[in-house]
């Protein structure tokens, strides 16, 4: 069946599949093809094996993922989710944090005879290396050049913090998190160390658990586990834990509690 014989190629086929001299006749489909997930463009995102792993290689298993090509097809997320990254500062000049309402907010939190303040001054300070990386990782915008985060649609609250914040300065730094943002992210922690909370600090992270973020729906916390590659099973180190301590082997053999991590929310 071609153009020239203007016979409509379905009803051709069924009339010649009629016949008892044809054993089958059938049209030749065109059929629209989608990729499996969704693949960006960002130049690096081929290497970033956290999120998409489909072969074996060196040091690598397949499937070594989150998926994440998967849940993308679900969604990208989008700028009313907000996700906060706390940590020692963020270049907000970088080409993956930007595009209409990206950053949702900026907060400087600093410590003055026990009260917390807030700036808007987060931009890394000397020796700050760690937070801009870490707000990539969450949620890098998908723009053709770079890398791509898990959450590339949703709005960044930048939260610039000392890491020798007490339990109190912490609780209210999460209070005023919680007022802003759907999900905080904390890449950083305790330990291996016996380090439970202090029941203060418990019971406000559970109470921004159940009813806080900027919705009232509860604010989702997500906080290290197993830096140091600290064991998150072997909870009473029943054999004892050596670690690498800047550039010193240092062992531990107490029962390990990891703080923020450890809280059941």
């Amino acid at each position: 069946v071609t153009t020239a014989t203007g016979k409509n190629p379905i009803k051709t086929a069924n009339q010649a599949a009629a016949r008892e001299d044809v054993e089958y006749a059938e049209p030749n489909l065109v059929r629209q093809l989608q990729r499996f997930g969704f693949i960006p463009a960002d130049e690096l995102f081929k290497d970033q094996w956290h999120l998409h792993a489909p072969e074996d290689g060196t040091d690598l298993v397949a499937g070594a993922d989150i998926f994440a090509p998967d849940a993308w097809e679900i969604t990208r997320g989008v700028r009313e989710i907000v996700i906060c990254v706390a940590d020692d500062g963020f270049d907000l000049t970088h080409p993956d944090f930007q595009g209409p309402n990206k950053v949702a907010g900026r907060l400087n939190a600093f410590e003055s005879n026990g009260n917390v303040f807030f700036s808007d001054d987060v931009m890394p300070k000397p020796g700050d290396y760690h937070g801009t990386p870490c707000a990539g990782v969450a949620l890098a915008e998908v723009n053709g050049q770079g890398t791509v985060g898990v959450a590339p649609g949703c709005g960044f609250l930048a939260v610039r913090f000392p890491l020798q914040f007490d339990d109190g300065a912490m609780a209210k730094m999460f209070q005023r998190i919680s007022r802003e943002a759907d999900v905080v992210s904390c890449s950083w922690g305790y330990g291996p160390a016996n380090a439970p909370l202090s029941r203060a600090f418990s019971e406000v992270l559970s109470e921004l658990a159940k009813t806080g973020g900027r919705r009232g729906k509860g604010l989702v916390i997500c906080v290290a586990a197993g830096n140091n590659n600290c064991p998150v099973k072997d909870l009473n180190n029943t054999r004892t834990y050596q670690f690498n301590f800047n550039g010193s082997i240092r062992s531990y053999s107490g029962p390990i509690d990891r703080w923020i991590a450890a809280h059941p929310d």
